[in-house]
């Protein structure tokens, strides 16, 4: 029996639409480039110097703009191919603000207040997620890591939960400064301090004296298990932060041979999204099918259960139950 082949999807096909048109402009400046040779070859020198004129031409007036085309077509339909599959809606913000004295109030690790003109935010990412919004921003941050001034260069992700755990912690990685530094910053500031447990080997834990259950852990061991020496986590009731360092929200678009695929177009940019959407809606104990507290009706629906008796609370279940 043959396997049938998968039909492209459509942002699949507009990206590759646009990358043929990129390749046919560059093919016809190359052509005229090498024709161009040919004469100079032969001694035709008005000819060669008509086809170096055309070469520019198709490049300025067509290849240039052909590749810029093909960019942003990558851009946005890989934020519909990836992030999309994760949310309801997404949305590119190439022109976001953050005043620096936002992120320092976040204190995820020694900022550089001096220094605070080097603050930089890129673009931003904004994800509807039932409801919920997550926003993930690319951000160049003035820091003290080890006592030195640094730029550090990162994808800031935030969003607020529909569940609040009782644990207040940081989770810090190794990149971020020495276990000493880090001390002194989290006592000072958020009054934390270094916590009996541990999540990864290269992330240092702080916690205002409560200690998460084991699933609590086993879900931020997934959350920051690819790059946990370059992650902090805030963890504060609802709002849940992390910074990840050299992380950008894109993949960039692929200017080399090859077949585009539907693999490389939804590759996520921050993929650690994800296992932060599995711990905020705690949607690992909905798939056991566990009872998980919430504080309001509402938010048991926007965490993926609907009403089956509004009289009874028991009676809530997911909508892919549904007969």
């Amino acid at each position: 029996m043959k396997k049938q082949k998968s039909t492209p999807s459509e942002p699949l096909l507009r990206v590759r639409h646009a990358k043929a048109l990129l390749r046919a402009t560059q093919l016809a400046a190359a052509l005229s480039f090498a024709g161009a040779v040919y004469f100079f070859y032969i001694a035709e020198y008005r000819t060669g110097w008509f086809l170096i004129a055309l070469a520019l031409l198709i490049t300025v007036l067509l290849a240039l703009p052909a590749a810029g085309a093909y960019r942003g077509q990558w851009k946005r339909q890989s934020i519909e191919a990836g992030y999309g599959m994760y949310a309801e809606e997404t949305e590119l913000d190439e022109n976001p603000h953050m005043a620096p004295e936002q992120f320092e109030l976040l204190c995820l690790f020694p900022f550089d207040f001096n220094a605070s003109r080097d603050f930089d935010v890129h673009r931003e990412i904004r994800l509807t997620c039932r409801e919920r919004t997550v926003r993930l921003t690319e951000v160049t941050v003035p820091a003290r890591i080890r006592g030195l001034e640094a730029l550090v260069e990162g994808t800031l992700v935030q969003m607020n939960m529909p569940r609040a755990p009782l644990s207040r912690l940081m989770l810090t990685g190794a990149a971020f400064g020495d276990p000493e530094i880090l001390t002194a910053w989290y006592r000072k500031n958020l009054r934390l301090l270094p916590a009996m447990f541990s999540v990864q080997q290269q992330m240092q834990a702080f916690s205002d004296g409560s200690e998460p259950d084991m699933r609590t852990i086993a879900q931020l061991h997934r959350i920051t298990e690819k790059r946990s020496r370059d992650i902090a986590l805030s963890l504060a009731g609802r709002e849940l932060i992390l910074f990840i360092r050299n992380a950008e929200i894109l993949t960039p678009a692929p200017m080399g041979p090859g077949r585009l695929t539907q693999a490389r177009l939804s590759r996520l940019g921050i993929p650690e999204l994800p296992a932060i959407l599995d711990f905020a809606f705690d949607t690992e104990a909905l798939r056991a099918g566990a009872v998980v507290p919430f504080d309001e009706e509402e938010e048991r629906k926007q965490a993926g259960l609907q009403v089956v008796n509004p009289e009874a609370d028991a009676d809530f279940r997911r909508p892919e139950d549904e007969p």
